[in-house]
């Protein structure tokens, strides 16, 4: 009777010399979810970039000259309260935060004013984002 070589093993059936997933991975790259960095920059971004930076020291130097001035401004509130700052330098968080031990139940105003500081801030990193995707483009 003449001999028949052995069948191989499931094991070895599943995976000569390599998985699959190696293979992937040397064909996308690092494996790093597949995201790659141009290189060299497009001649643009290098451009939008320079004006960013000259627009963020124009604007700087702008907002250091205002809170040089250091005026006080005092926010007065229906119920009375006074919440005291400074002109250019206190920010609306900064009010939001020294209100916030007031419950919203007892005062209603105190939930619309924080209802709107929140809508505010989040419009302004909304746009602040949106500014930085088109230096991008």
């Amino acid at each position: 009777p003449s001999e028949q070589p052995a069948s191989p093993s499931p094991s070895e059936k599943r995976k000569p010399n390599g998985t699959n997933k190696d293979k992937k991975k040397e064909e996308k790259g690092t494996g790093d979810s597949g995201v790659k960095e141009l290189k060299p920059w497009p001649v643009y971004i290098n451009d939008r970039l320079s004006l960013y930076e000259e627009l963020k020291k124009e604007s700087d130097a702008l907002l250091a000259l205002k809170a040089v001035e250091n005026k006080p401004i005092t926010v007065v509130f229906p119920d009375g309260r006074k919440l005291f700052g400074k002109a250019w330098v206190t920010t609306p968080y900064q009010l939001a935060s020294e209100i916030r031990f007031i419950s919203y139940e007892s005062n209603p105003f105190v939930h619309d004013l924080i209802l709107v500081l929140l809508i505010h801030v989040s419009l302004c990193l909304a746009r602040v984002w949106l500014i930085m995707l088109s230096f991008l483009e």
